[in-house]
């Protein structure tokens, strides 16, 4: 759990001072605060939000570790009769997290929508719902993003193989097959995630991955990303920290 550093969010004005109170009058009586249907709600889905903010799909393990972080912040939300206090929040939190990534699907969010039409009632030959689920791996960015606005999977071919034509020639003009493979990177991650192209024929639809700058980018991006999440993870002030790497 050392890579799950996620932590309880701020709520609504309303909230944050119901739970104020709350939390006065449970180190003053010990009583638990009684929320009411929309209270929790909105608790719930600003919890729903920052999760999936760090990623779609979340082990049992991270969805109790962030049950975890909202009673550690809020005991008197701490739940009677259960183990740890946070049993029944967990178990919300992992219906509620479904139903965010069906609201992504819905809204055309690709990172969602390649995990959809597994098994149903209306699919009952399809995968199991927790079968082959395509999901980041440790430290990935920009997993599958959606296609930049006012491109299409015809309109991003149509500058892939503009790529390849610049490649065969002797003068390559790699500043514009660098600008080219910027905005074909959302075809590319479906090439390598959705398709699951073998290597060689990666490289024969993107030849200008072999480019020494092309390499240098994508080691460059990597190095950026780590630093800029460097100060949430360890919780630090970020203008202080970025000031000490110029």
């Amino acid at each position: 759990m050392a890579n799950w550093s996620i932590s309880c969010p701020l709520f609504g004005l309303d909230v944050e001072l119901i739970l104020s109170d709350g939390q006065r009058e449970f180190e003053r009586t010990g009583t638990q605060l009684q929320l009411t249907r929309d209270q929790r709600r909105d608790i719930l889905e600003k919890m729903s939000s920052t999760i999936y903010g760090f990623k779609a799909y979340q082990s049992k393990k991270e969805i109790e570790a962030a049950a975890a972080a909202l009673v550690e912040k809020h005991p008197c939300l701490k739940e009677k009769g259960s183990g740890t206090g946070y049993d029944g929040w967990a178990n919300s939190l992992k219906y509620k997290m479904a139903n965010m990534r069906t609201k992504m699907r819905r809204a055309g969010c690709q990172e969602v929508i390649i995990n959809a039409g597994k098994r149903s009632r209306n699919n009952p030959d399809g995968d199991c719902s927790h079968s082959n689920i395509k999901r980041p791996k440790r430290a990935e960015v920009n997993f599958l993003p959606n296609f930049p606005r006012g491109e299409d999977a015809s309109s991003l071919e149509e500058q892939r193989e503009k790529i390849v034509e610049e490649m065969k020639k002797v003068d390559k003009n790699l500043t514009t097959v660098g600008k080219l493979m910027q905005t074909t990177f959302a075809l590319r991650r479906q090439n390598i995630v959705v398709t699951a192209a073998p290597v060689k024929d990666l490289l024969q639809l993107w030849p200008a991955l072999q480019c020494p700058s092309e390499i240098q980018h994508d080691i460059h991006t990597r190095r950026t990303t780590v630093l800029h999440a460097l100060p949430a993870y360890l919780r630090e002030e970020t203008s202080g920290f970025f000031y000490h790497l110029r």
